[in-house]
C-alpha cells in the first residue's frame, strides 16, 4: 500500500511538472522581436494601410488582365504612393535603432554556421548596384535577390507584398506591389575580406567605397 501511494506521488508530481514545463517550451519557441524594431514595424503597417487606401480609388485588376494592364496598374499605385509620401527620405520607415538591430541579425547570420554559404547566396544573386531613390521604380531589367530562409526567419515578419532584397552589400525594402523602393540601408551587410578577393562591389548606394 504505501509503495502505491509514493508511486501516485510521484506521477503526480511529474504531472505537475509537464504541465508548467510545455507552456514554457512554447512560450520560448516564439519570435522574439527586439524592441529597437517596434518603430520600424509599426512605420511598415503604416505603410500598408497607405496603400490600401490608396488601392481602392484605383480600378481593380481582373484575374486574366494582360501583361501591359499589370505594368500599367503597377505604374499608377507607385506613382501614387509617391505623391502621397512626397518628401520621404532614407530612413523614413528603417529608423536609427531599426536600422542598427537589423544590421545586427544580418550579420550575425552571417557569421554563424553557414553564413559562408548565405552570404555568396546574396551577393550572387543580387544585382551589382542600384541607386538607393526613395519612391523610385525598382528596375525591371534586375534580378530580385534572394534572401537566405534562416535569415528570413530572424527578420521582423513584413506586411502584405513588402519585402526584403540586397543589392550587394545593402539592403532595400521593396513593395512588390507597386514594384517600388520603399527604404534602404546601406552596408546592411558588412564587407569581407573573402568578398575582396571574389572582386565583389564594396560599394554602397551612392557610389562610395565603404570604410
Amino acid at each position: 500500500m504505501r509503495t502505491k501511494t509514493l508511486l501516485c506521488s510521484l506521477c503526480l508530481v511529474l504531472a505537475l511538472f509537464v504541465g508548467v514545463a510545455v507552456p514554457a517550451a512554447d512560450k520560448k519557441a516564439s519570435k522574439v522581436v527586439d524592441p529597437a524594431l517596434a518603430q520600424f514595424i509599426e512605420n511598415t503597417k503604416d505603410y500598408l494601410d497607405l496603400r490600401t487606401k490608396i488601392e481602392k480609388d484605383l480600378p481593380p485588376l481582373k484575374d486574366k488582365e494582360e501583361a501591359d494592364e499589370i505594368r500599367a496598374h503597377q505604374q499608377t499605385l507607385r506613382l501614387k504612393l509617391a505623391a502621397a509620401r512626397k518628401g520621404a527620405a532614407q530612413g523614413s520607415m528603417l529608423t536609427p535603432h531599426g536600422a542598427k538591430a537589423l544590421k545586427r541579425i544580418i550579420n550575425s547570420e552571417m557569421r554563424g554556421p553557414g553564413g559562408k554559404t548565405a552570404r555568396t547566396t546574396v551577393l550572387e544573386s543580387s544585382p551589382k548596384l542600384i541607386p538607393c531613390t526613395i519612391n523610385a521604380a525598382y528596375p525591371s531589367a534586375e534580378p530580385v535577390s534572394t534572401v537566405p530562409p534562416d535569415l528570413l526567419m530572424k527578420l521582423p515578419e513584413l506586411p502584405d507584398n513588402l519585402e526584403y532584397r540586397f543589392v550587394q552589400h545593402n539592403l532595400i525594402i521593396r513593395d512588390a506591389k507597386a514594384n517600388m523602393i520603399v527604404d534602404c540601408l546601406p552596408n546592411a551587410l558588412a564587407p569581407s575580406t573573402q568578398d575582396k578577393t571574389k572582386g565583389v562591389s564594396t560599394k554602397n548606394e551612392t557610389g562610395k567605397k565603404t570604410e
